[in-house]
């Protein structure tokens, strides 16, 4: 069962990493951090039940959906929300929904998700 407010964020930018898990933390999140999809996954094996999981697509987008696929076989994790983001502009990644993430806004969706059932 994932732990209430433990956040897996997948991250390449040590900047941008630091951010959000200075964000976070300091609204009662316990972070862990991965910087790429095969840490993730490795974290993920090490038993880290996370209540979100934060997903970079900068450089990932193809690979995020076989993260996100793996994720979701798994029975422990199944039902964790997957959140994809990149600082990353454009028209095209605005289309997709996916550029570029405020800040603000990811915290508000991290934190509705940790208060609803399976956080708890």
């Amino acid at each position: 069962m994932p732990e209430r407010r433990r956040v897996l964020l997948i991250e390449h930018d040590a900047d941008v990493r630091a951010s959000v898990v200075q964000a976070l933390a300091g609204r009662g999140a316990d972070v862990v951090v991965a910087s790429d999809l095969t840490d993730g996954l490795a974290r993920l094996g090490d038993g880290v039940a996370p209540a979100v999981v934060i997903v970079d697509l900068r450089r990932a987008s193809g690979a995020a959906r076989g993260f996100v696929s793996a994720v979701r076989a798994d029975p422990r994790l199944g039902d964790v929300p997957v959140i994809t983001m990149t600082a990353e502009g454009g028209a095209r990644a605005r289309e997709r929904g996916e550029a570029p993430f405020d800040l603000e806004d990811v915290l508000g969706i991290v934190l509705s998700l940790c208060e609803h059932e399976r956080c708890a």
